[in-house]
């Protein structure tokens, strides 16, 4: 039993590294600010299960090195900074005031444990006993778990779903069911199954939800990020931006100049330079952008003004 646990654990590593290298691809395509945090959070847990397989096949060799003690440590670092990921990945462009304060308070949370975990390998008097912060560390773990799982799928619709991510969305939205359904048993099984007398009896040595979660997720983000990746997308040069263009969504005079370098995937702070403001006024005026036109990204801003100005050259071709 123990050597198929570590040969699924192989596989589910292997999966999540696939993941990794398709969804870093889309990351490069959109810029997506979810996408990055995916990434790290995929990262994360990777080195998690890594560190759980090395452990397993110690087990399995009979080997108790000092790597092998010290890396547990590392999981307890990896799990605080899945904690302040996580709110980011279903982060919509327009975030309301409870989201915000949502991944601040995940965010100084984790950081705040994070700390206290580090002084307590220093040696250092910390106001937490190791076992309250055992269970405060894997107990904020799995409240950001169960805010991630519900606000994908209670907020499905109101999430800024890009062109460029709508594979990825769905694939998400499966990544969301299936935290919702393994939680119960990640919680038992890896957090707290082994305070409880009867668990070795219960559970094979080195078994764990987390491979399973996992796999789920990596083969559903690695396909969509490959189709996402595959799907073409036209992109509008800065001619395609005309007057009837600018007077039907009613653009002003700042934001019809501000649209070319828009279009020109610049950054904000390289807009910022352009136009002699401020990097904070840029993105007000890109988000009224998006409200006049009805688009939630540069993909989308880019379409529709391609299709927009070929419309018209199509109508004088013929």
């Amino acid at each position: 039993m123990t050597e198929f646990v570590f040969l699924f654990n192989i596989i589910s590593l292997l999966l999540s590294a696939a993941a990794q290298v398709a969804t870093w691809v889309l990351y490069r395509r959109t810029r997506s600010r979810r996408v990055f945090y995916f990434l790290m959070g995929n990262f994360l847990t990777f080195l998690i299960l890594a560190v759980l397989t090395w452990d397993l096949y110690c087990s399995i060799l009979g080997r108790d090195t000092r790597l092998r003690t010290n890396l547990w440590s590392l999981i307890d670092f990896c799990v605080c900074g899945l904690c302040a990921a996580i709110p980011h990945t279903i982060r919509p462009i327009k975030p309301a005031r409870a989201v915000r304060a949502a991944e601040l308070g995940f965010g100084a949370a984790a950081a705040l444990l994070a700390l206290l975990r580090l002084l307590s390998l220093t040696g250092k008097r910390y106001p937490l006993e190791a076992m309250g912060l055992y269970v405060a560390i894997y107990g904020l773990f799995s409240l950001a778990l169960l805010y991630f799982g519900t606000s994908v799928l209670m907020n499905r619709k109101s999430f800024l779903s890009d062109a460029a991510l709508r594979h990825y969305q769905r694939a998400l939205d499966v990544t969301g069911a299936s935290v919702l359904l393994l939680l119960p048993a990640l919680i038992f099984v890896d957090f707290a199954g082994w305070l409880l007398p009867f668990y070795s009896r219960l559970v094979e040595r080195g078994f764990s939800i987390l491979p399973i979660f996992l796999g789920i997720m990596s083969v559903s983000i690695a396909i969509a990020s490959a189709l996402d990746v595959l799907e073409p997308i036209p992109v509008a040069g800065v001619d395609a931006v005309d007057g009837s263009f600018l007077r039907k969504y009613a653009l002003s005079p700042r934001e019809a100049e501000l649209l070319p370098l828009l279009l020109r995937n610049l950054s904000y702070r390289e807009i910022a330079e352009a136009l002699f403001i401020a990097p904070g006024t840029v993105r007000t005026h890109v988000i009224h952008i998006y409200q006049k036109t009805g688009v939630g990204s540069r993909l989308e801003l880019s379409r529709l003004v391609w299709s927009e100005h070929r419309g018209p050259a199509q109508e004088s071709s013929r």
